[in-house]
């Protein structure tokens, strides 16, 4: 998608009041595009890099700030580690208790989540992908 307006986002939301951020495609990375209901966070701030979109957002009922990370990894190899790499110190950078990474992370946590590529999976890749979500304190859900 070349762009993403609030119309765009109306298409996808709905009348609810919404807030947005967005992220267009890179080469091979696809867009991101991350929407909530404005009456429930409201934005602070956001920031992206290839592969991730970062909003910090201030939770309204709970009266504190949360960071929303939205990803979409790449399918190499060698550049899911090195954005694991970038992510886990993002991690550890931020500030807010309320951390919540969501997306396409283009790894598997376990064999039994593959679906397609029958017959083959890397079992290295998804050793490291669970050493990031276990060395970053992050909780599977």
């Amino acid at each position: 998608m070349e762009e993403v307006n609030k119309r765009v986002c109306k298409s996808f939301w709905g009348n609810s009041p919404f807030d947005w951020a967005w992220l267009g495609s890179v080469g091979n990375f696809g867009g991101i595009l991350t929407i909530w209901n404005s009456k429930v966070f409201q934005k602070i701030s956001d920031w992206s890099r290839t592969g991730m979109l970062v909003v910090n957002d201030r939770w309204v009922e709970e009266g504190s700030d949360c960071t929303i990370v939205n990803i979409y990894a790449p399918n190499s190899v060698a550049q899911k580690s090195e954005l694991w790499k970038i992510l886990h110190s993002l991690v550890r950078q931020i500030s807010t208790a309320s951390l919540c990474i969501i997306g396409d992370f283009n790894a598997i946590i376990e064999e039994s989540e593959r679906v397609g590529r029958a017959g083959y999976w890397d079992i290295s890749e998804m050793e490291r992908f669970n050493n990031f979500i276990e060395g970053s304190d992050l909780v599977k859900i």
